[in-house]
């Protein structure tokens, strides 16, 4: 018969108190009164049952309690998230070395071992079976929390505990719990909702392509494969909100912004998400360019509405126009309905382009990347003019890797840029994971300067990018002057 905190023990009559500054919850909620004794027993089933515990913060409860929708998210092999409808957190399991007996209050016991009805125990089973359960764990363990696959048996309520053959109540033990699940606010996962928008029938790449893709799908029955009723329609054209919220491990709010500021629209015709072809966006970039300077508005002052007029005859729908404008202009220097082209936003995505999109010419080739020199040849070139000059190297971070040769301070600047070869790595690619996100800067190189790995590094909720290095990295620095160089720790 264990004792209860704030009562007297059965065994030897010792009296233990509630902690500091807590008040007797335990004994208020089961009816119990000031130094009754009690006795501690395990119900029959108490192997058998498994249950999860979930700390949730006072906004987090209010919310669940209010009928606010908390929706677990996951495959097998994926982190947990629990999502609000406008938040994401990362569920993470907390083992703990102590016993936990979970007991349920005195006003609505509930017996588990009840056959029938008519609340009558079973013969073969005990409610009141004080026999010490074998300590259990689970037979296997998971990086990822998961959910009981045992299925919960029946409810019967009883309103009062049944006293013992000493007249003292029996609190009935129904469950241990060895862990419970905690909430840590993340960012949202939307890697599977842009890999479903970016191919096929999803992704827009023009009117013309959208029937092509109705052409194929039609022209790949014969008589034999057509039923009664005809050919089906073809494949639906982008995803709704729904399935977009149910793809991604995120809130519906997050989901939202996350597909207003990525390469997406939302078709008015269909009310359904699409992604945007990225070779054909930088076409429409390319036309846009040349119809803000035929029609003498500049880049700073573009009309949005006579913008997307223009071009609707093209082929480019309004909200495909509109939605480049905004990816291409200055954070905070639009209105409705005009726009201020951010230069640098335009050269990113050219030199993006280059490098990940278009094959390298022969003579333009280092080892099979591009010569520094004729890249940026390449890529002002492929700029209006008034553009031009903005095509730096530093504008290269986050994108690639400049590999100098060795001893190139010795060399004036034309020589280095002819032997630095240009060796493509977006940050966009990179794990989302911290320590996996630097076990692929190792994979590329051994060392790394501040400078080249700062562009690869990024904070997450739960550890900034100081915290990242301090865990992840080792520096050398052999003298006071000499540039730090971080490794694997």
């Amino acid at each position: 018969r264990p004792s209860l905190p704030g009562r007297t023990c059965a065994v030897c009559g010792c009296r233990s108190s509630p902690p500091m500054g807590t008040d007797d919850w335990f004994g208020r909620e089961r009816g119990l009164g000031e130094a009754e004794n009690s006795n501690l027993v395990y119900a029959g089933d108490f192997d058998a049952n498994e249950i999860e515990l979930l700390e949730l913060s006072d906004d987090l409860l209010r919310r669940a309690l209010d009928g606010e929708e908390l929706v677990f998210k996951g495959a097998h092999d994926e982190e947990a998230v629990l999502c609000t409808n406008d938040t994401t957190y990362l569920v993470k399991r907390v083992e703990t070395s102590n016993t936990l007996l979970l007991i349920r209050g005195a006003a609505g016991v509930i017996n588990d071992t009840v056959d029938g009805v008519d609340g009558n125990p079973s013969q073969n089973q005990n409610e009141n079976d004080t026999t010490t359960p074998a300590k259990r764990r689970r037979s296997s363990v998971s990086e990822f929390p998961s959910t009981p696959s045992t299925t919960p048996k029946p409810a019967h309520l009883r309103t009062t505990f049944l006293p013992n053959e000493e007249n003292q109540p029996d609190l009935v033990a129904h469950a241990q719990a060895e862990s419970h699940l905690e909430l840590i606010e993340t960012e949202p996962r939307m890697e599977k909702v842009w890999a479903a928008l970016a191919n096929a029938p999803h992704a827009f790449a023009g009117t013309d392509n959208d029937k092509k893709l109705d052409e194929t799908w039609f022209g790949n029955f014969t008589d034999g494969d057509v039923g009664e009723e005809g050919v089906p329609d073809p494949p639906k054209k982008g995803l709704t909100e729904d399935e977009v919220v149910d793809l991604a491990r995120a809130s519906r709010s997050e989901c939202l912004d996350l597909l207003r500021l990525g390469a997406a629209f939302r078709d008015e015709k269909t009310s359904r998400w699409r992604g945007i072809d990225l070779e054909w966006r930088d076409h429409l970039l390319d036309v846009l360019l040349v119809t803000a300077g035929a029609n003498g508005w500049g880049f700073g002052k573009i009309p949005g509405g006579k913008m997307c007029d223009a071009l609707v005859t093209d082929g480019f729908p309004h909200e495909v126009t509109k939605h480049t404008l905004k990816s291409f202009s200055n954070d905070g220097a639009n209105t409705e309905f005009v726009f201020s082209i951010d230069t640098k936003k335009v050269c990113f995505e050219k030199a993006s382009r280059l490098l990940f999109d278009r094959p390298v010419p022969t003579g333009s080739q280092i080892n099979g990347r591009w010569r520094l020199d004729a890249f940026l040849d390449t890529w002002r070139v492929s700029l209006p003019e008034e553009m031009r000059d903005t095509c730096q190297e530093e504008l290269l971070q986050g994108l690639a890797l400049l590999e100098k040769p060795a001893g190139a301070a010795a060399h004036d600047p034309k020589t280095v840029n002819a032997l630095t070869a240009v060796r493509p790595l977006r940050a966009s690619d990179f794990p989302r994971d911290p320590q996996e996100r630097f076990k692929t800067l190792w994979q590329f190189k051994p060392k790394w300067t501040l400078d080249e790995m700062k562009p690869y590094l990024q904070p997450t909720t739960e550890m900034n990018v100081e915290a990242q290095l301090l865990k992840f990295t080792r520096v050398t620095q052999p003298n006071a002057k000499a540039t730090a160089a971080f490794s694997k720790r």
